[in-house]
């Protein structure tokens, strides 16, 4: 059986070390994540090669479902471990060859394919490990803190990358990168190990059909009604998002004088305020027993300040909307994820958070796609306003579904499939 750990003694360190480890870790990626891009360019002086890195970036986002099922096959603490120290055996080999002048385009495209298909393990094996280490009482203020650590460090470490582009040799921040996830490593070896981790999953021969893993991950999802219910409104609520985002360029032209001053604010203020949301949850968590009002009203915020947005043609307010809705998405998103480690069983939690992580995540490029082809028939204010509105509708719609509304600190007040 595998052995419980002491929330009584060990909560404090143990929240700190998952904070600290995935904090360090999102500061080197950002670092990378900016050298890689801009290094595209300036290797090859031409921008589809930009994009072939932006693209091989997308490879964590399509491979989640697998890192979800090897996150409830094997021992997640050893898989992050061997994650975290494969990503920086890759950077340390990456940074020794652009030192010794092998800059080329191909050493820094393999590099960008691993490390991302090492992210899309990551990402879903951290999201299941946590309520292995957290109580339940404390999961909605350690969710809280981790997003506020997160965008910091998102934050930083772009200024960051920013800079070391600017005054250093290549090799910097591949190895400055490397030696986060050495760090990140530290504070995973300090989290207490879970016994002999004899894995959930039955050893029959299926054990190993991981076609069938993934199936099952996804009857699961099927069958809660708390989660398929939400998962239309999410994806509405995503797409529409991420059509605004992709406009923001354009927007920023014809509002603003194609003002890069007022761009760069908004999405700081975006990334400000989900720090501030994330905050707040860390702060009031125990006063907010109702996580599904909780849930509903951040969501239905979100969607009434980018309404606002899309009427109004003033900086000043302009910024302060999307510090808002980075402070009202945190708060709804983190409500929904911390949900669901509340509620999916721990045999499971791995496969249905990379389902649902990568299905969110395909809003992205979608959004992308769609603002070129709706703003080429409608023009670009009553596109915004018209995404806005339909994400207020969407959110509102959350009213309907009992399992939401009913959602407590404590998870549903009734039993869900």
């Amino acid at each position: 059986m595998i052995k419980k750990v002491k929330f009584s003694s060990t909560l404090n360190s143990n929240a700190i070390n998952l904070i600290c480890g995935e904090t360090t870790s999102q500061f080197g990626k950002m670092i990378f994540s900016i050298f890689s891009m801009w290094t595209a360019y300036a290797i090859t002086q031409n921008q589809w090669y930009v994009g072939i890195i932006g693209t091989l970036q997308l490879i964590s986002t399509l491979i989640n479902p697998l890192g979800g099922i090897l996150a409830d096959r094997f021992n997640k603490r050893v898989l992050l471990l061997s994650i975290d120290l494969f990503r920086c055996m890759i950077l340390l080999l990456c940074s020794l060859l652009f030192y010794l002048g092998y800059n080329n385009f191909f050493i820094l495209a393999i590099t960008v394919c691993l490390l991302s298909l090492g992210s899309g393990i990551f990402a879903p094996t951290f999201d299941a490990i946590v309520p292995e280490y957290i109580g339940r009482d404390q999961l909605l203020k350690v969710n809280g803190m981790m997003t506020t650590f997160f965008q910091a460090a998102t934050i930083v470490g772009a200024s960051a990358g920013g800079a070391i582009v600017w005054i250093s040799d290549l090799y910097w921040a591949p190895l400055l990168n490397a030696i986060t996830f050495f760090i990140s490593v530290i504070f995973i070896l300090r989290l207490p190990r879970l016994g002999n981790q004899q894995q959930f999953l039955t050893k029959t021969k299926d054990q190993n059909n991981f076609l069938k893993l993934f199936l099952e991950g996804l009857s699961y999802i099927r069958h809660n009604q708390f989660i398929i219910n939400v998962i239309p409104v999410a994806l509405v609520v995503n797409l529409s998002f991420w059509t605004i985002w992709a406009l923001l360029p354009k927007w920023t032209s014809v509002f603003f004088n194609n003002n890069s001053f007022y761009y760069s604010a908004l999405e700081i203020c975006l990334s400000i305020g989900a720090i501030l949301g994330g905050a707040l949850l860390g702060i009031l968590n125990k006063k907010f027993n109702k996580l599904g009002l909780v849930f509903i009203i951040g969501t239905i915020f979100q969607g009434i300040t980018l309404i606002i947005f899309s009427l109004s043609h003033i900086s000043i307010l302009s910024i302060s909307l999307w510090f808002l809705y980075g402070l009202f998405n945190t708060i709804g998103s983190s409500v929904y994820f911390t949900a669901l480690q509340m509620m999916v069983p721990q045999k499971l939690l791995g496969r249905v958070m990379g389902t649902i992580t990568t299905i969110f995540s395909i809003t992205s490029p979608l959004g992308a796609m769609l603002s070129g082809v709706l703003n080429s028939m409608i023009r670009i204010e009553y596109l915004v306003f018209a995404c806005a509105l339909l994400m207020t509708l969407s959110s509102i719609g959350l009213l309907l579904i009992k399992d939401v509304v009913r959602l407590t600190a404590n998870g549903l007040k009734d039993p869900i499939t």
